[in-house]
């Protein structure tokens, strides 16, 4: 219900992208978000890194780049935990060689899995602070979070997720498996906890891993949506 009130409101502000000279117009801005919190095991961070790059290399994604209005779209690439890494800042996908040059940079950049906690709540903060900073405008604005379980540091992520949406920005989720069933550690599962404390905004999902070997089909339908929503 709180989505959806906050929704409602979003959607009668008189919020339009920001806008000047140096600003370049995209279709998208998306800022995918990774975590590497210490909860995620190796074999995770490996299928998650992998699934992103070959994502976007990916004859289907490729295409779905110039199917907006204006043809390019703005992502970054950022790995989390208890802080922020931004692996791949701010860039213009427009065709195949770009998305390879992105998808090089992420399997380039990524680090091996962190210490830290899981710190969702700075992570939505991050994104918007990126996306409100950046060089680009779009009408559409998304921080694309992955994570296998709760927020465990700080404040919940409710109001930093509310926030974005009133600055017209939405959250999608991907749920990751964890090797440890959450039940057992007193967590609630972490596509439940996604739904009720993470995503939110206009058009907002999250998709669900259900297994490892699906991670790519899963990240793979995901950017479609969320770069075909046009």
């Amino acid at each position: 219900m709180r989505n959806l009130l906050l929704f409602l409101v979003a959607a009668t502000m008189p919020w339009a992208p920001p806008s000047s000279a140096g600003q370049l117009a995209v279709d998208l801005e998306l800022v995918l978000a990774a975590d590497i919190s210490f909860s995620m095991s190796d074999e995770n961070l490996a299928v998650q890194t992998d699934g992103y790059a070959q994502a976007f290399r990916d004859p289907e994604v490729v295409a779905a780049l110039s199917t907006g209005p204006l043809g390019q779209i703005a992502v970054s690439y950022v790995e989390w935990s208890d802080g922020q890494r931004v692996v791949v800042p701010w860039t213009l996908l427009r065709n195949r060689v770009d998305a390879e040059r992105f998808a090089s940079r992420i399997m380039a950049g990524s680090a091996k899995r962190s210490a830290g906690t899981t710190y969702i709540t700075g992570v939505i903060r991050f994104g918007t602070r990126m996306i409100e900073e950046n060089d680009f405008a779009a009408l559409r604005r998304v921080i694309d979070i992955s994570g296998n379980g709760e927020n465990n540091r700080g404040e919940a992520p409710d109001r930093a997720r509310d926030l974005a949406i009133l600055r017209g920005i939405a959250i999608n989720g991907l749920p990751m498996p964890t090797w440890v069933d959450p039940r057992r550690l007193g967590e609630v599962p972490a596509d439940i906890y996604y739904r009720d404390h993470v995503i939110g905004g206009p058009g907002a999902f999250l998709l669900k891993v259900d297994d490892r070997a699906n991670v790519l089909r899963s990240i793979k339908s995901k950017l479609l949506r969320e770069i075909a929503a046009n």
